[in-house]
């Protein structure tokens, strides 16, 4: 059941992400709520965060590390299914993925041909807009997959009965980490 989940899944992200900002000092956590947290299986366009229980538990972080003081920690959530910001000067936008504007896989080449399509289709969206990314964060896609134009994060708990279904190849859990230096 969803509730449960995202109670314990509060707790653990509170205590890494404290355990992290004892480790380093600050924090900064930016959010992108996707269709595994929505409340029903109707894809909603507007107002979609709030019946997003993704949505919900990044402003309950929020709240819980201004409640507490701890100024360490930033937790940055907004309305939109994706969230700009900028690294040392390089320019990244996180989306979950599952709004990259495309579609399906294939048995030869898998999930790299949607996500590139999907990739440039979102960077040339921003970019008539005025907006340059350097870099796509997507995680929808639950496969490890580091690309040139977007990184793709690995699935949290790894390989699943749906993984298995789909005939996906065996993945364990795996988290992207990656490092931004200003040169």
């Amino acid at each position: 059941p969803t509730m449960p989940v995202v109670f314990d899944l509060f707790d653990k992200i509170v205590a890494g992400l404290t355990f992290l900002a004892d480790a380093f000092g600050e924090v900064t956590v930016y959010t992108a709520f996707g269709n595994h947290g929505r409340k029903d299986q109707n894809r909603t366009h507007k107002m979609a965060a709030w019946v997003n229980f993704d949505w919900m538990l990044y402003n309950m972080l929020e709240r819980h590390f201004k409640a507490c003081g701890d100024k360490r920690i930033t937790i940055t959530v907004h309305d939109s299914f994706d969230q700009l910001f900028d690294v040392y000067g390089q320019k990244f936008l996180l989306t979950h993925g599952d709004r990259l504007g495309v579609r399906g896989g294939d048995g030869i080449i898998g999930i790299v041909g949607p996500i590139i399509r999907g990739a440039k289709k979102v960077k040339a969206n921003y970019n008539s807009m005025g907006t340059h990314i350097d870099t796509l964060i997507v995680g929808h896609w639950h496969q490890y997959t580091p690309l040139k134009l977007v990184r793709v994060n690995g699935s949290l708990k790894g390989y699943d009965e749906y993984a298995m279904s789909g005939r996906f190849d065996p993945e364990d859990p795996v988290q992207d980490m990656f490092l931004v230096h200003p040169r």
